[in-house]
């Protein structure tokens, strides 16, 4: 199993790749990676589905999801909603602070070579590490 989750009274407690010993749980076992599936759907270790998300950006958002514990695996569906009007607006802010931090860098930036603090071609060579670290 690549990914599993953990079911402990009727609630999913773990997601994830499959330890090789659990001890933050009330199951406190070891040798996970050893059993066979039998034994850890007995255990309430169950196989995890995920279902992709399919929306648009543009009209909906995703806002959480839920666990469906079904008979022998559990399924992660994302919960689609609306956009309204506060989302539109807190995008169109976030996207001016952004600007305006960057501006605000800049100035800062041009202050520093001006005082010769930094060196004329920082912003160039800033630009290329920051490509670089991408």
């Amino acid at each position: 199993m690549s990914k599993i989750a953990i079911v402990e009274d009727g609630k999913v407690t773990y997601r994830g790749k499959l330890p090789t010993n659990f001890r933050n749980s009330n199951m406190n076992c070891t040798g996970l990676d050893k059993a066979t599936q039998k034994s850890l759907l007995a255990k309430g270790i169950l196989p995890l589905e995920i279902v992709p998300p399919v929306y648009d950006s543009t009209t909906h958002k995703i806002e959480g999801f839920t666990d469906t514990i079904q008979k022998g695996k559990v399924v992660q569906a994302w919960n689609i909603v609306e956009r309204t009007q506060a989302d539109a607006d807190n995008d169109l802010d976030s996207e001016y602070r952004e600007k305006i931090e960057d501006e605000k860098e800049k100035m800062a930036i041009n202050s520093l070579i001006s005082k010769e603090e930094l060196p004329a071609d920082y912003l160039e060579n800033k630009s290329i590490i920051t490509k670089l670290r991408m």
